[in-house]
């Protein structure tokens, strides 16, 4: 009986020893991944500023659906290779990383194009709303000397005075927008509303159109009429993944500025717009303006512009060049003059910036 007392405890002191040499080789369990955390690190981090909000790329390579390991992944961040920050364990931890890391591989690994980058494509509005809560803020410069007239002295223009413009969007709700800005052209004041009548994925055929309603007062004493009606309707195909097209017919009221009784008291107008994505984040942009109808300028002619664009985040930045420098529908309906003695193409750009309430900023 006594013999068999301590085989038994032999037993379990060697059960212990085996428990405990096994507990010493083997890791613990593993940490379960938080892709919703990894989401939220990704913007605390500011990552989207080079590799967009989704990961789709912008300045930077693309990260969605990632196929670097994860030590390659952390490799990466804690010691980079080119112009990225080092992210060292006093900014991200090696389970942000973890959690980081599993969220960019549940993203689709095909790039995603956005149908348009903003609520105007480059002068012309699109279908696009700003969404619930999201206030946009748009900034436009215009030079009104051309390059050519300009040459190298004038920086093709740069050195030339110019027509800046700014105005605000703010979405109401998914789909109604307010806005109201300030074109140094004239002095304009601009307001409005955006209604969106019909959103993109509501059909098989991918077709958006939305309703822009408002006016314009010129600030100036020249003017025979300050007050100005102004109806825009944007219409927009994506024809596909890169590439999208609207159509946007529009009138003005009392556009001639001389206020002569035999002139017709509006214009009418029909604005063609493309958008090609080079990548999710960049694109080049056109726009073609004529009058049709009512009012036009004494020898005016169409406007064009071509503008390169880049999206990183709720910035949109573009650059090109135009024949105009007209800004708003009141000003571009009754037809461009043709202004410089050698061209017209001129230097412009546009920057757009959006804030989500409540969400962050997007």
């Amino acid at each position: 009986m006594l013999c068999r007392r301590r085989s038994t405890g032999m037993l379990i002191v060697l059960s212990g020893v085996l428990v405990a040499a096994l507990s010493a080789v083997t890791p613990p369990t593993a940490r379960a991944q938080d892709a919703g955390r990894g989401a939220q690190l990704y913007e605390q981090m500011e990552c989207s500023t080079c590799h967009a909000a989704e990961a789709t790329g912008g300045l930077a390579v693309p990260l969605a659906g990632t196929s670097q390991t994860l030590e390659e992944f952390r490799a990466q961040l804690r010691d980079p290779i080119g112009m990225m920050t080092a992210f060292g364990p006093d900014r991200l931890s090696d389970e942000d990383i973890v959690d980081i890391h599993a969220w960019l591989q549940s993203l689709p690994s095909e790039p995603v194009y956005p149908t348009w980058f903003s609520t105007d494509l480059i002068n012309l509005p699109t279908p696009l709303m700003p969404g619930e809560k999201t206030f946009e803020v748009h900034f436009s410069h215009r030079f009104f000397q051309s390059i050519r007239d300009a040459g190298r002295q004038g920086l093709g223009g740069l050195d030339s005075f110019a027509f800046p413009a700014f105005w605000f969007a703010y979405g109401i709700v998914d789909g109604l927008e307010v806005h109201g800005g300030r074109s140094s052209n004239r002095s304009t004041w601009e307001y409005g509303a955006k209604v969106e009548l019909l959103e993109e994925d509501r059909l098989s055929v991918p077709v958006s159109v939305s309703a822009v309603l408002g006016g314009a007062y010129l600030d100036l004493d020249a003017v025979a009429d300050k007050n100005r009606f102004t109806a825009e309707f944007p219409i927009g195909f994506r024809i596909h993944d890169r590439v999208s097209l609207m159509v946007v017919p529009f009138l003005a009221t009392n556009t001639d500025p001389s206020g002569n009784p035999i002139s017709d008291s509006y214009s009418t107008a029909i604005g063609i717009g493309g958008s090609f994505r080079m990548t999710p984040g960049q694109s080049i942009d056109i726009e073609w303006v004529s009058n049709l109808g009512g009012f036009e300028q004494p020898d005016g002619i169409a406007q064009w512009q071509v503008f390169w664009g880049i999206k990183v985040g709720g910035h949109v930045f573009q650059i090109g060049v135009s024949n105009s420098f007209l800004y708003t529908p009141d000003q571009m309906a009754p037809g461009t003059v043709e202004t410089g003695a050698k061209s017209d193409v001129r230097i412009g750009f546009n920057l757009v910036r959006a804030f989500t309430f409540g969400g962050g900023e997007s």
